[in-house]
């Protein structure tokens, strides 16, 4: 069985070939009735039955897609299979309250959002002219600083220079 093993995922890559993708990883399990699950580089996992024959040594059955849970078209399907759900469910003057809700949504939907966008403008602003404004006060301090420290340090040489003249002795 073990030497067939190549040989039965080549040919369930055959079967896969419908599928554009690459097969990403291969699986195979059952000896005699030979199941192959791969998985395609999308997430669709695709699964092929393989039987053992005797006349044919290996000959395809079924092949199955099935996509997975983290594939993004499964998702989109079910939130529109969701949405038909739903709106089936409705009753007429339901319906019509829906979609007069939903347009009125559309049309105000640009007053809504510059409605909620300009306050948050002036807080973002606003506190970016307050971290301004923080270093600011931090660089003009730290100017006064040096400042200082350089006249302290100018008054010390001047002492230095007019008091203790280096070739006088007093």
């Amino acid at each position: 069985f073990f030497s067939h093993i190549s040989t039965d995922t080549m040919r369930a890559a055959l079967a896969f070939q419908s599928c554009p993708r690459q097969i990403h990883k291969t699986t195979i399990c059952k000896p005699g009735s030979l199941a192959v699950s791969a998985y395609l580089r999308n997430n669709v996992k695709v699964r092929a039955k393989l039987t053992h024959d005797e006349t044919h040594r290996d000959q395809q059955r079924d092949v199955d897609i099935v996509p997975s849970e983290r594939s993004s078209g499964v998702a989109l399907e079910k939130v529109l299979r969701t949405a038909q759900d739903a709106w089936a469910q409705l009753d007429p003057p339901q319906r019509v309250y829906t979609v007069i809700a939903a347009v009125a949504t559309a049309a105000l939907l640009p007053q809504l959002l510059a409605l909620a966008l300009i306050p948050l403008e002036r807080l973002v602003v606003g506190g970016l002219l307050a971290v301004e404004e923080v270093f600011a006060l931090a660089l003009l301090q730290s100017a006064k600083l040096a400042l200082l420290v350089g006249l302290m340090t100018l008054l010390a040489w001047g002492v230095y220079v007019f008091l203790f003249r280096p070739g006088e002795q007093r």
